[in-house]
């Protein structure tokens, strides 16, 4: 489930020239809240090195933007 949402998000970055997901994302809904999620878990210190590794070559900020 985490490569499927991954690879929807590199399919984003490939359109939208980055991988700030917008929550309310209205073309995939699920992805801004596993984008999400993502940085949740990683604040919390629950993302695994691989999975924070992985977000990092795709060019995900673990920060919001404002």
């Amino acid at each position: 489930l985490w490569e499927k949402s991954y690879c929807e998000l590199a399919e984003y970055k490939k359109n939208f020239g980055q991988c700030n997901v917008p929550i309310n994302y209205a073309a995939n809904s699920s992805l801004g809240a596993w984008v999400f999620s993502q940085r949740m878990a990683y604040k919390k210190g629950k993302l695994s090195e691989g999975h924070i590794e992985k977000l990092n070559k795709l060019g995900f900020s673990f920060e919001t933007q404002k």
